[in-house]
């Protein structure tokens, strides 16, 4: 634009979706709330319109004032020589890995707003429906039994576990903008039993995973599954088993990063992150 690359002036993940949105949705441009819908399609923060007010104002100091025009419909203004790469390249193909993995008919603005809106309720409808459940349990629940006594041995030293729990992943997620869906998956019992996976189509990946205390250092080793092929239609590639044993009585989380790689070799990279747990 204006004769400099102005790719890394746009602030990041949330800056270049800001952008990359109100390029798509040309001359008309969008609400305010439809871009609240596209930063956060499933749990908006407690100021969703400070937080957008944010990211809008740095991409007009970086692009200029002109170029983001107003208030309540936000459009984005260029100049005839801009050229607009993640327009034709990374922003559509993102939207078609949506569409065919989710079924979604997300190939207009509209269809697209509409299939993160979905989502958004569906996850705030089960919050509602797990907590109302939980409730009905406590109502439920009688007096508790006395506790058994335990031994002076017993009450000194807890038994460690011999077996892995149930895993718990993420579920498949897509992030704007990225050509994968990632799921990140842990499970606890002697160890930290760590995998991940990728679905995307007609690309190579590699795929690291790193488990971190709660002050985000790396415990242990990182583990990369390099060159994961992905076939020309849908395909999941998957990365570990792996087992690490960190020190037990501190809180955990495992990251999952990538680099995905295109036929003209040019990367991008994303990152993940489960919940974070105690072990």
């Amino acid at each position: 634009m204006r004769g400099r690359v102005v790719t890394g002036d746009l602030g990041g993940r949330q800056g270049r979706a800001v952008f990359a949105s109100l390029v798509l949705s040309r001359p008309q441009g969008l609400t305010r709330d439809q871009l609240i819908d596209v930063l956060w399609p499933a749990d908006p923060p407690k100021s969703p319109e400070r937080g957008l007010d944010v990211v809008v104002s740095r991409l007009r100091a970086a692009l200029g004032q002109d170029v983001i025009s107003g208030r309540s419909q936000l459009t984005l203004t260029l100049d005839p020589d801009a050229v607009i790469d993640v327009e034709h390249e990374q922003f559509a193909g993102a939207m078609k890995v949506f569409a065919e993995v989710t079924g979604e008919d997300v190939y207009s603005w509209d269809g697209y707003l509409a299939a993160h809106r979905r989502r958004r309720a569906d996850f705030r409808a089960a919050g509602a429906t797990a907590t109302e459940a939980a409730r009905l349990a406590a109502n439920r629940l009688g007096k508790p039994a006395p506790a058994k006594p335990r031994t002076s041995e017993e009450a000194r030293v807890a038994p460690l576990p011999t077996a892995y729990g149930a895993s718990h992943c993420t579920g498949f997620q897509w992030k704007f903008l990225q050509p994968a869906f990632s799921n990140t998956c842990y499970a606890t019992g002697p160890g930290v039993r760590i995998s991940g996976a990728l679905k995307s189509k007609a690309v190579t990946a590699d795929v690291t995973l790193t488990l971190k205390d709660a002050a985000g250092k790396q415990v242990g080793d990182a583990y990369t599954c390099r060159g994961l092929v992905f076939a020309a239609e849908m395909s999941e590639r998957t990365c570990g088993t792996f087992e690490l044993t960190p020190p037990r009585g501190r809180r955990y989380v495992l990251v999952q990063s990538w680099r995905v790689y295109d036929n003209d070799g040019s990367a991008i990279l994303g990152e993940a992150k489960s919940a974070e747990f105690s072990y």
